[in-house]
């Protein structure tokens, strides 16, 4: 190997371990968030909406197929659908 070769291998490892630190950062957050019932992404199952709820978890608007949220502190919550 020559020198450059072996000096791209240990930036693009040092890169690899900052972007998992980083990744481990953000994951306890993700968590809470699903404990608390927010969606994470992902396809909706069939027979399930979006609930959109603001900051104090009070209910907004029923999403529709395309739609989002518009503001970071709203979260979207999913509720069941409609009987039929």
């Amino acid at each position: 190997m020559t020198s450059i070769t072996t000096i791209i291998k240990h930036l693009k490892r040092v890169m690899a371990g900052e972007y998992s630190r980083e990744l481990s950062e953000k994951m306890p957050r993700k968590r809470q968030q699903a404990q608390l019932g927010c969606r994470q992404g992902g396809t909706l199952i069939y027979a399930f909406r979006r609930l959109l709820v603001d900051a104090e978890q009070s209910a907004r608007q029923v999403l529709q197929r395309g739609e989002r949220k518009a503001l970071t502190t709203d979260k979207v919550m999913v509720i069941p659908g409609p009987p039929e």
